[in-house]
């Protein structure tokens, strides 16, 4: 994927971050803030989960919660 979609990711997760979510982030609301930030169909969704776990945004925690990695270590390293 290109510098396009991790610029997405990154500013997806400093919307996540700026509404209040700093450490960890239900399954149901990183699904909501995808789909009203970059899109609502299925296939968005899935791919955006994707990239967000293989960019290192995100790390599957347990039982549906995902916990967020430190977005200031990762813009700098793009």
């Amino acid at each position: 994927m290109g510098k396009k979609a991790y610029t997405k990711c990154i500013e997806l997760m400093k919307l996540i971050r700026k509404n209040g979510f700093e450490k960890e982030i239900p399954f149901i609301a990183l699904k909501e803030f995808i789909m009203k930030e970059i899109g609502g169909d299925d296939r968005v969704i899935q791919k955006y989960f994707k990239l967000l776990r293989e960019f290192g945004f995100i790390k599957l925690y347990g039982n549906g919660v995902y916990n967020i990695i430190d977005i200031e270590i990762k813009e700098r390293l793009y």
